[in-house]
C-alpha cells in the first residue's frame, strides 16, 4: 500500500515537472510554433478531462456496480 502511495507521488511530480518544462523549452521558440504546441497540449487535456467526466457519471448511473469490463482494474469482478 506504500508503495503504491509513492508510485502515484512520483508520478504525479514528474507530470507536474515535465508540464512546466514544456513552458521553458518553448521560451526560444518562434510564436506561431509556442502557440500550436501549447493549443494541442490544451486540446489534450481537455479531451481527457472530458473522457473522465464522463467516465465518473457512467460509474455512478450504474450504482457503482463492477461490470466485466473494470472488475479487472479495480479488484473485483469474477
Amino acid at each position: 500500500m506504500r508503495q503504491r502511495k509513492f508510485l502515484k507521488k512520483i508520478m504525479t511530480w514528474m507530470t507536474l515537472v515535465g508540464m512546466g518544462g514544456v513552458s521553458f523549452q518553448l521560451s526560444g521558440c518562434d510564436q506561431s510554433i509556442r502557440t500550436t504546441v501549447i493549443g494541442g497540449l490544451n486540446s489534450a487535456a481537455d479531451v481527457l478531462l472530458l473522457s473522465l467526466t464522463s467516465a465518473l457519471f457512467q460509474s455512478l448511473e450504474n450504482g457503482g456496480q463492477d461490470d466485466d469490463l473494470t472488475g479487472g482494474l479495480t479488484g473485483g469482478g469474477v
